[in-house]
């Protein structure tokens, strides 16, 4: 069997401290480096160099400026959004798409490659889109972190359907018909991307947010902030806050808890911390009449912060929407494996962290029930004093593991030959 050897990775960027795709991306493309000759395009902005990127060659993809005449027509409000209405993208996505396509053009001109892999960040696909434009006989993998567009979202996340969206589905059609493979790091994300395209069920690959053990990260500013004392029972959420990610009934269950005797409200201290979008800009002013046992902190730390608080917690708290089904697996979920801490999984029973947890994972509950987190903190809570507490299943290290990567390139390779 011929092997992979030389791959190149077309990547958003490494952002570590400002987006879980920077975090996510770092560790699929450091886990790539232990076993393959690894280029990657990128276009990180807020760093010169990326130390916690080893052993990669990394290539700057530099964005056109804004063409004469989009500032002209960005001047006229009836005419500025035709461009996304006509083809599915805005001016700006359009350059993105086509300086990718550029430096995508320019390096398989002067290198060889036996495989090109394609990761997203956020809600931008601009690499995947910019690969449509590329004639090569490389074969070549997108990798779908999250659903797209936004109108193919699950409730509450999703948007309304318009010409915009179709085209943009349209679009990721031709991108998944003409790519060789398609990997998801979610099984429920496979199967509900699926739905919308079948040509998936021919084509996917599962590989999960993976752990690369990173290092030289940067820190930031931030991290000053948050300090865990060792003496307490600490329970931390970390990570952003979107909409619908409602922590009130995390709120009102931990302050029944505390309420029941003095031990626990002495003892017990529940951190959120991270950024939150406008819906839940009063958590800190609600939080603050709780005094010392709820910390809100509504800045971002830096990555190598939120590990190093991960493994100081006693629990590791995981909040989603209260939604029948999610189909993303959270980049928090294998920090918070690897730090080998109780998760208080608060999420859909039909979601990929219960898939992963497992179905008789004791401290998973959906996130607007009060009464059953409740009962779960204090299950914690005597676990805590009694030095009992229930880790997810071992076997989660290895699946989020470079190895599972690996294994995946090597099932995926063998396929390809036998049908070839």
């Amino acid at each position: 069997m011929s092997k992979i050897k030389k791959i190149l990775v077309l990547n958003e960027n490494f952002e570590v401290n400002e987006a879980s795709s920077g975090i996510v991306n770092s560790h699929f493309v450091n886990c790539l480096s232990q076993n393959h000759e690894v280029t990657c395009l990128h276009q990180t902005r807020n760093f010169d160099e990326v130390p916690w990127i080893d052993n990669v060659k990394l290539v700057k993809v530099e964005i056109d400026d804004m063409y004469t005449y989009e500032k002209y027509v960005k001047l006229v409000p009836k005419v500025r959004a035709l461009p996304s209405y006509l083809t599915g993208f805005s001016f700006l996505e359009q350059r993105k798409i086509k300086s990718w396509e550029r430096a995508i053009k320019n390096i398989l001109q002067h290198e060889e490659f036996d495989l090109i892999y394609v990761l997203g960040a956020g809600i931008e696909f601009v690499q995947h889109f910019a690969m449509l434009r590329i004639e090569t006989i490389i074969p070549w993998i997108v990798h779908i972190h999250d659903p797209f567009p936004m109108s193919h979202y699950p409730m509450p996340y999703k948007k309304e359907e318009n010409m915009i969206y179709r085209r943009k589905a349209d679009a990721m059609e031709r991108v998944f018909q003409k790519a060789d493979a398609i990997s998801f790091p979610s099984l429920r994300l496979k199967e509900w991307m699926e739905q919308f395209h079948p040509v998936i069920a021919d084509k996917y690959l599962i590989v999960p947010h993976l752990d690369s053990r990173l290092q030289n990260l940067p820190t930031a500013e931030e991290d000053k902030l948050v300090h865990l004392d060792q003496d307490k029972f600490n329970l931390l959420h970390i990570g952003s806050l979107l909409g619908p990610r409602d922590p009130y009934a995390l709120l009102e269950a931990f302050i029944l808890f505390i309420s029941e005797d003095d031990e626990k409200k002495e003892k017990a201290r529940l951190h959120i911390v991270g950024k939150v979008t406008r819906e839940h800009q009063d958590l800190k002013k609600k939080s603050d009449v709780y005094g010392e046992n709820v910390n809100v902190i509504t800045k971002r730390v830096s990555y190598v912060h939120s590990v190093a608080l991960q493994r100081e917690a006693d629990v590791l708290v995981l909040l989603e929407a209260a939604v029948k089904e999610s189909p993303f697996m959270p980049g928090k979920l294998t920090d918070y494996i690897m730090a080998e801490k109780p998760i208080l999984a608060l999420t859909s029973r039909y979601s990929e962290t219960a898939r992963l947890l497992g179905d008789n994972y004791p401290y998973r509950t959906e996130s607007d029930n009060v009464e059953e987190i409740y009962q779960m903190l204090n299950t914690l809570w005597d676990a805590y004093k009694n030095d009992t507490v229930s880790y997810p299943s071992a076997g989660l290290k290895s699946y989020v593991s470079c190895k599972t990567l690996e294994k995946t390139l090597k099932k995926w390779k063998e396929r390809e030959e036998y049908y070839g």
